[in-house]
């Protein structure tokens, strides 16, 4: 699974309402649109894989968790959708999904 291409489609309107997620080598960084929210979040890129697979697991009713299903019976990522994106990115930076 391709975190760099995740990443950007979150970046793209996706997580956009509460944080920006920037990719420096193989670590990401996400920080918080609204300041004080929270301190920024760094974690290696490969959480995302990690992270798609724990909002399927633990989010399985989801829109998100289903195009997620989708890319990976397809070999596809372009089914990863924003809202699906919105959620890994989540998952990786807070564990869980926090907004939305």
């Amino acid at each position: 699974m391709n975190g760099t291409s995740i990443i950007e489609t979150a970046n793209h309107g996706a997580i956009g309402y509460w944080g920006r997620a920037t990719i420096v080598g193989n670590r990401v960084t996400v920080t918080c649109t609204e300041p004080g929210d929270f301190e920024p979040i760094t974690f290696p890129l490969g959480d995302i894989a990690k992270a798609a697979r724990t909002v399927v697991e633990k989010y399985p009713g989801t829109d998100g968790a289903e195009c997620i299903r989708d890319a990976i019976r397809e070999s596809d990522l372009g089914y990863i959708d924003g809202e699906a994106a919105d959620m890994i990115v989540q998952v990786a930076a807070f564990g869980e999904v926090e907004y939305g």
